[in-house]
């Protein structure tokens, strides 16, 4: 406490007040500095949307649905299987992420009735809207970006 008091009272000395003063704004304008600096050439895009087309896996044939080996926001390579209907087992046309499932074990499944609904993760698109002056001249073909989603805060 005697060390608070004293550190205060030094700053009655004018000279130490003014020199500390000077490190305070010293300091601000070097984090300003280093902010502008370090997003200088980002452009930022705010309502942006995750867009991919979202692929239904159904039977060739109706048969009832006998099992499941995938579940939602499950990964899948092509070639593995995702269900047994009928007779057949339906396996991944393409590597993807599943996003649905239908899990009604026993019930009739027909080729207009997809089991799983699946996005394909190289077909993921951002799509958003810039204004022409808010750095559009900035962005080129090939350029690497980076971005958040509110579903995942802190994750780049």
């Amino acid at each position: 406490m005697k060390n608070i008091k004293k550190l205060f009272g030094s700053l009655k000395n004018p000279q130490i007040r003014r020199n500390v003063i000077i490190a305070v704004l010293v300091m601000l304008f070097a984090g300003v500095v280093f902010y502008y600096f370090k997003t200088k050439d980002r452009v930022f895009i705010e309502n942006s949307l995750v867009n991919a087309p979202i692929i239904p896996v159904a039977p060739i044939v109706s048969g009832d649905l006998r099992k499941l080996y995938v579940y939602e926001s499950e990964a899948v390579k092509k070639g593995d299987p995702i269900a047994d209907v009928g007779d057949q087992t339906i396996r991944a046309e393409s590597d993807g992420l599943i996003v649905k499932v239908n899990n009604s074990i026993g019930s009739i499944i027909s080729s207009q009735n997809p089991v799983v609904s699946l996005v394909k993760t190289s077909d993921l698109r951002i799509d958003g809207t810039i204004d022409e002056n808010k750095g559009l001249e900035k962005l080129q073909v090939g350029q690497p970006v980076s971005f958040t989603v509110d579903a995942f805060p802190g994750k780049t």
